[in-house]
């Protein structure tokens, strides 16, 4: 009997060391996969969801002041709205890793701007909510051409 449960516990765990990435959505798929971001470069904490335009004095701890330089994996100590005063811009940096995951609940959501990604490589964004009311009101008229047409 007790070899019957050590074979079992074996199997168990070799099945569940093989299943667990692709169960839990972790193994990426598609283009791009081999990505790796900000993997193995200093982990920088977003602890604040202020922001600030660049008129004003920096923010330490904020996204956009954590979004700065290139070579790191961003995490968040914060959850809720990060209200962009101004477009938020990616623009010539490598490296990167913005996980939202991290935050607590309710996660990340970007609003009243938008985060712009430009002449930059190796970027990973993932689990950060951006809503702008610009786009939703041009959906909503869609929608109201939509029906108007129907």
């Amino acid at each position: 009997m007790p070899r019957r449960r050590l074979s079992c516990a074996i199997l168990f765990v070799l099945v569940s060391c093989v299943m667990t990435p692709a169960v839990m959505g972790q193994a990426p798929e598609g283009f791009g996969q081999a990505t790796t971001g900000g993997a193995g470069y200093p982990i920088v904490t977003v602890t604040t969801l202020e922001d600030y335009d660049l008129t004003e004095p920096v923010i330490p701890g904020s996204l956009r002041q954590a979004l700065g330089a290139s070579n790191r994996r961003i995490h968040f100590a914060v959850g809720g709205e990060i209200h962009l005063k101004t477009r938020l811009d990616l623009r010539g940096q490598v490296n990167v890793t913005v996980d939202g995951a991290t935050a607590p609940s309710p996660g990340i959501t970007l609003r009243y701007n938008q985060l712009e990604i430009r002449d930059s490589s190796n970027i990973i964004i993932r689990h950060i909510t951006d809503e702008q009311p610009k786009v939703l009101a041009s959906m909503a008229r869609l929608g109201e051409v939509r029906r108007q047409l129907a």
